[in-house]
């Protein structure tokens, strides 16, 4: 039997509802499944199924809010739904609020600035990928400044360092140098590799991501009188993890990885 006919059968879809509350995430995702399958709907499931938005899982809540964008596509029985959503970005756990954020950008409603920027201290790669995309203005760019990118280069996902790089080269002036070169020491590979490159386009300077000793005795020297002076050709070879097409005259956007929901 197909997944199709086992959805339709009335007998799955009544069972489904106590497979909610059962122990095994898998069993609760393929609850899921079953209630948001199209030829199952029903709107009294929401009333079920809003909970697993915080569970413990995290492949659950990745079958609610992503797994063929299965809950917000029932936007219209959700509408009394969307002041808890919008209370969930401002919770404490950073679960709650990621949770929120998916179902917020699932349904298309708008967001607050603000709350969006709140989730550069989440280090979640689909949240952050999300975010990325959303704050682009109709040119393509950001407008975040320096002060706003700071928890991005602090986040413990190489994701968001490497986005915040991307604003300080768009930013471009002598405190997004002063803010870049710490992460010549980072974890990452990728992130040390992304530092260097964005220095390189601001600075003209040559040094590698290894020769840290060298940025910082030449920043020590010249930052007092230093001038932005925009290397982008520094920006076009391409770096381990980022695809052919996203480079150009400045950073690659911090684009969601291939096939991420939007």
């Amino acid at each position: 039997m197909d997944d199709g006919m086992l959805f339709s059968d009335p007998r799955v879809k009544e069972a489904a509802i106590s497979w909610l509350k059962d122990s095994e995430p898998t069993v609760r995702i393929k609850a899921v499944q079953v209630l948001t399958d199209h030829s199952n709907w029903n709107p009294k499931f929401a009333e079920a199924l809003v909970p697993l938005l915080r569970d413990e899982d995290a492949e659950v809540r990745y079958a609610v809010t992503f797994d063929m964008i299965r809950l917000p596509q029932f936007h219209d029985d959700l509408a009394k739904f969307i002041p808890e959503f919008r209370k969930m970005l401002k919770d404490t756990n950073s679960v709650v609020r990621v949770s929120g954020l998916h179902m917020m950008l699932g349904m298309e409603l708008p967001i607050e600035r603000d709350d969006l920027i709140s989730f550069f201290t989440v280090p979640d790669l689909h949240a952050l990928g999300r975010v990325a995309f959303y704050l682009r203005d109709k040119t393509n760019d950001y407008k975040i400044s320096n002060q706003e990118v700071v928890p991005l280069l602090q986040n413990i996902e190489p994701f968001a360092r490497v986005f915040g790089l991307d604003i300080l080269y768009r930013n471009a002036d002598k405190q997004s140098v002063e803010l870049a070169l710490p992460l010549l020491q980072d974890s990452d590979e990728l992130v040390r590799l992304k530092t260097a490159q964005t220095l390189r386009a601001m600075t003209g300077q040559h040094f590698t991501e290894t020769q840290n000793n060298e940025w910082t005795k030449w920043w020590t020297e010249n930052k007092t009188n230093f001038v932005v002076q925009l290397h982008p050709e520094e920006l076009r070879p391409q770096l381990p993890g980022i695809r052919a097409g996203d480079v150009g005259d400045r950073p690659p956007p911090a684009t969601p990885p291939e096939n991420l929901p939007r």
